[in-house]
């Protein structure tokens, strides 16, 4: 139960995040191996909070479901880009995480969530990053505004 009552507060502020910072590694396109070390991915932009903490969660795992789930790094430069961090353990499932950045000082000031992301054998070949390609800016493409003149994007854990 604490578990879900987690989840949703993760959902409320992440919704309500007012940073620009995207994890791009991993992703439901590129996952994780147990036992070797691992890459961090993100974009972000000036005006996004200086530091962060890593965590990972698994809600299908109890011992990553309750809590903040498992700390991964604390006070990662948001400058920096990209870490490395190191998952020794075997949570014996390989679907269904997903890592999130929040404050330093309070876990459940959440500045962005992970798409869900798998996490492989050891001894598995690591998934290889490719960034996307740059699309040229076309004179048609413009910014829509809605009714209230503003759009928002927001992220969900769901």
């Amino acid at each position: 139960m604490r578990g879900y009552i987690f989840s949703f507060l993760l959902i409320a502020f992440a919704t309500f995040s007012a940073t620009a910072i995207e994890i791009v590694y991993p992703s439901s396109q590129y996952y994780w191996v147990y036992g070797s070390s691992q890459y961090v991915m993100w974009t972000s932009n000036s005006t996004d909070p200086s530091s962060f903490n890593i965590y990972l969660r698994n809600n299908d795992l109890p011992q990553l479901a309750v809590g903040s789930g498992l700390a991964l790094a604390n006070s990662v430069a948001t400058s920096l880009q990209k870490t490395n961090i190191t998952l020794s353990d075997n949570y014996g499932k390989d679907t269904g995480f997903f890592i999130y950045f929040s404050h330093p000082s309070n876990a459940s000031m959440i500045y962005t969530t992970s798409e869900l992301f798998s996490i492989k054998p050891s001894g598995t070949a690591p998934s290889v990053y490719t960034p996307p390609s740059t699309p040229t800016p076309t004179p048609e493409a413009s910014p829509t505004k809605s009714a209230a003149g503003t759009s928002s994007t927001y992220k969900s854990l769901a």
